[in-house]
């Protein structure tokens, strides 16, 4: 519900993303949650968004990061991945933010740090960030239905023009 509500609603709202400012001092657990959840909602929703709103949302999102709760780290896992897979900029503030978060010791920042730090080093998100085109390898397994053969290999461009086999 707090994802649902902050990622469908609040992050299309210019009140909500001022309060998401605000939320990342609070205490609650889903409070802060739902800060981070506005700002991972739009790395993902807002395409129009430039690069320095997401490097300013950087410091609250590590504000949140020493928060050992488990859903305030998944949504600032969730938040650095965002911003890290938009732009090769913001892949190497992200990257650098992971890696101070990960200096600071505790159990859950080196869980946030780590788990973010495997996704863009990743080769899959250097090499759509370079704009090459992604190889999409899909393997059905008695798929009913659908034309294509068991293995299936096709290319999903940046823009994502293509649709994965049997997507209904």
């Amino acid at each position: 519900m707090c994802d649902a509500c902050c990622c469908d609603l609040l992050d299309k709202n210019p009140l909500g993303r001022k309060e998401a400012i605000a939320w990342t001092r609070r205490q609650e657990e889903y409070a802060k949650r739902a800060a981070v959840s506005i700002v991972a909602g739009l790395a993902v929703h807002d395409e129009l968004a430039s690069d320095a709103k997401f490097l300013r949302s950087l410091p609250l999102i590590e504000r949140a990061s020493d928060d050992a709760r488990n859903f305030v780290k998944k949504a600032v896992n969730w938040a650095v991945r965002g911003i890290g897979k938009r732009k090769a900029v913001l892949n190497a503030a992200a990257i650098e933010m992971a890696y101070g978060i990960q200096a600071t010791g505790t159990r859950s920042d080196r869980w946030i740090a780590a788990d973010a730090l495997r996704e863009l080093q990743s080769q899959a998100v250097r090499r759509r960030l370079s704009g090459e085109t992604a190889v999409w390898v899909h393997r059905l397994r008695g798929a009913q239905g659908c034309p294509r053969p068991a293995a299936t290999r096709m290319t999903w461009t940046l823009q994502r023009s293509l649709e994965p086999p049997c997507i209904r």
